[in-house]
């Protein structure tokens, strides 16, 4: 069963949520702001945002967190995608240990839970953009698309015969990444894929949990971080006519 929570004064949540995850979890979220038009809804198993009216894309977008990043940290940003366009339907799954490299397929056990949305997206920050990819190559026929941030495939995940659309998002001062690795494994995602660059942007600005050790330093704001981000997904799924 879902309980519905207040994310409007997240302070409280993030105290408790820093109890419960200090020993799995290097980056805890800081406050998160949630437009007044969308619930946010909780389970063992992941957070659910959408929209209070009950309308909203058909296109469901599955996300899984960083690595070892508290998957609250993501709420804030992911909320702002979900009230873009007619609306969407978004997933953040909840990974043992914080990692979602050690259950790649976590987001594919839920899709009962939401009969409502016909079609999903996955997508996912870092590590978690990596799980994402292993996910889509177990299971293709589940995804229309895989939205990578600052994240690429492992050297085992081949998805350049995939046939869903990519869409790969790095921000211009990322200290995290490995130099040239998202070139190195372009040749394993499809050749339709969209590489885009956020001008000051960094590794860290795609959650929101603070500064990321040996990351750069950012010449944006989170929120311009975050709008860009959000542009940059809708345009995807204005593009592929998902909403």
């Amino acid at each position: 069963m879902k309980s519905k929570a207040s994310y409007k004064n997240f302070s409280a949540l993030i105290s408790l949520a820093g109890i419960l995850a200090l020993q799995n979890c290097s980056y805890l979220p800081e406050e998160q702001l949630v437009s007044d038009v969308l619930a946010v809804y909780e389970t063992r198993k992941y957070i659910e945002i959408t929209t209070n009216s009950g309308e909203f894309s058909k296109t469901g977008f599955v996300f899984y967190p960083g690595g070892l990043v508290d998957p609250h940290a993501y709420i804030e940003p992911l909320s702002r995608f979900a009230v873009s366009g007619i609306g969407h339907k978004v997933v953040i799954v909840k990974m043992p240990g914080n990692l979602a490299i050690l259950d790649s397929k976590q987001g594919a056990y839920m899709f009962e839970d939401f009969p409502d949305v016909h079609r999903w997206v996955i997508g996912g920050h870092s590590l978690g953009g990596t799980a994402a990819c292993s996910a889509v190559k177990k299971y293709p026929g589940y995804f229309e698309g895989l939205v990578l941030l600052a994240a690429y495939p492992a050297k085992s995940t081949d998805l350049s015969e995939w046939n869903g659309a990519v869409l790969s998002i790095r921000g211009e001062f990322d200290n995290v990444l490995e130099p040239g690795i998202i070139e190195e494994r372009a040749s394993l995602l499809p050749d339709s894929t969209s590489y885009k660059i956020i001008t000051g942007g960094n590794h860290a600005l795609f959650g929101k949990y603070g500064a990321q050790k040996e990351d750069g330093q950012a010449s944006v704001s989170f929120t311009d971080h975050t709008r860009e981000t959000v542009k940059l997904i809708q345009e995807l799924f204005n593009d592929h006519d998902w909403d």
